[in-house]
């Protein structure tokens, strides 16, 4: 689980050419992983690798809480695990979430052994997901999973 704690790299000076949405980000956006990894569990499937920051922190702040978001990515990790941790195939899940005052879209992109139905069912979940309270504008996030058999 992921909690304001959690390691942050500063990519001010970095690019990251995003695949879901096409647009290429400079300065700005973060990337956050636990400061301690959870202990190699064989019998969990679901690994939340990083968490994507795509809205600067600042314009983040003042349109939902860090409860809120930590909130929704937890929600967000337990449907991936309802979803997708009994799927017997390995795979790498990438999820862009834009969050604004109205809901939520979700895009999926994978690379590995992950079937359709599979995509499917998590991303129904995902969408009937209660929305993450945004005040104005949106968020924007990343989430990387990885899927083992």
């Amino acid at each position: 689980m992921w909690t304001k704690e959690d390691a942050v790299t500063d990519d001010d000076d970095e690019k990251y050419e995003n695949p879901l949405d096409g647009k290429t980000y400079v300065g700005g956006w973060k990337t956050y992983e636990p400061k301690i990894r959870r202990p190699e569990d064989p019998a969990r499937k679901i690994i939340l690798e990083e968490v994507r920051l795509l809205t600067s922190q600042a314009h983040i702040t003042q349109r939902t809480t860090t409860v809120e978001l930590i909130a929704f990515l937890q929600q967000a990790e337990r449907l991936a695990d309802i979803s997708l941790g009994n799927s017997g195939r390995s795979f790498r899940l990438m999820v862009q979430f834009t969050c604004e005052p109205g809901g939520h879209t979700v895009r999926l992109a994978h690379h590995g052994d992950a079937t359709q139905d599979l995509l499917s069912t998590y991303y129904d979940a995902l969408i009937a997901t209660k929305p993450m309270p945004v005040s104005h504008g949106d968020v924007c996030f990343q989430m990387e999973f990885s899927v083992r058999p």
